[in-house]
């Protein structure tokens, strides 16, 4: 008897150790499925976080990829000048009238704008010569003057036109305030753009002045002062338009298979005989006047030169 209820005390004792170990397994199941569980629910939600990550990165660089892209610009022309046209606005100035002669002579033919009213004579026989009668207001008549044009020329400093009213959305409360029209700004607004459409263009060049910001904004000390010096409103109006103009020509044309050229000659140009051989200095204006004759020749010849393309060089004597 001692025995059998020993027995069934151990058998009670092992089957309660029995009961105990199950459930200890069990238990020990149930975590290693939990943590199984949750490595999988980590490890997916690795992948989600990876993949969102991968996406993320994949966006942005798509996104810095189309933002880097460089437009290919167009090199320099290598066709004779007879194969070539250049589109000059202000033919009418001093430094115009000079370049449209070294042009003809060159062999390029020429489209230039006259305004109204405006004769220039002498020139009724040349056959590489076409003159387009309109105002720098006028869009179709812009586009006649750049039609099938390899560059396109503007030299507007010494011009006398008629003003006319700012595109919408421009500067027409400024002009109200300030007593200046910003004619040449707004003939900007309109030329580029048309431009931008052209599959033939190669060269914008702009004649702005030595006291004008280049492309990144500075200029030099003595430029600096000479421009606070300037005490008429048309002085300060002039400048001020120069430096919003080689703004939006540097920024607008961007994106533009043209490249830009923007002149800053000395802002004493005489009207007298060639002087001396002119040169482009990104560095330092030329503190020696300069002529006409000899600035037009530079210009010309700044078309085919690549180096200064899409820069904002001073025109200096050479050898400064």
């Amino acid at each position: 008897k001692k025995y059998i209820k020993m027995s069934s005390s151990s058998s009670s004792r092992s089957s309660s150790s029995s009961s105990r170990g199950r459930s200890k397994n069990e238990n020990t199941h149930h975590r290693d499925n939990t943590e199984v569980s949750i490595r999988s629910n980590t490890m997916s939600s690795d992948r989600r976080m990876s993949q969102s990550v991968s996406v993320s990165q994949l966006s942005t660089a798509s996104t810095s990829k189309a933002i880097t892209i460089d437009v290919k610009k167009r090199s320099v022309s290598k066709k004779h000048p007879s194969e070539e046209v250049i589109a000059l606005f202000g033919a009418y100035g001093v430094t115009g009238r000079f370049f449209m002669e070294r042009a003809i002579e060159a062999g390029y033919n020429v489209q230039a704008m006259i305004l109204p009213g405006m004769q220039i004579d002498d020139y009724e026989c040349v056959r590489n010569l076409r003159f387009i009668t309109g105002s720098l207001e006028e869009v179709d008549k812009i586009r006649d003057v750049v039609e099938n044009a390899t560059y396109v020329v503007c030299l507007l400093n010494n011009c006398d036109y008629e003003g006319f009213r700012p595109p919408v959305g421009n500067i027409a409360n400024e002009k109200a305030s300030s007593g200046y029209d910003y004619c040449n700004l707004n003939f900007m607004h309109n030329l580029v753009p048309i431009l931008e459409d052209t599959d033939t263009c190669r060269v914008l060049l702009y004649e702005a002045s030595s006291l004008s910001l280049d492309h990144q904004g500075s200029t030099p000390v003595l430029s600096t002062i000479v421009k606070k010096m300037a005490v008429s409103k048309t002085s300060r109006g002039t400048k001020k338009e120069q430096d919003r103009i080689v703004n939006y020509i540097s920024n607008q044309t961007k994106n533009a298979h043209f490249n830009y050229i923007i002149t800053r000659p000395s802002t004493s140009i005489w009207d007298k005989p060639s002087r001396k051989k002119l040169a482009a200095s990104k560095s330092q204006p030329g503190p020696f006047p300069i002529t006409n004759t000899d600035l037009a020749e530079f210009t010309l010849n700044a078309l085919k030169m690549q180096k200064i393309y899409n820069t904002c060089p001073y025109v200096v004597q050479d050898g400064i």
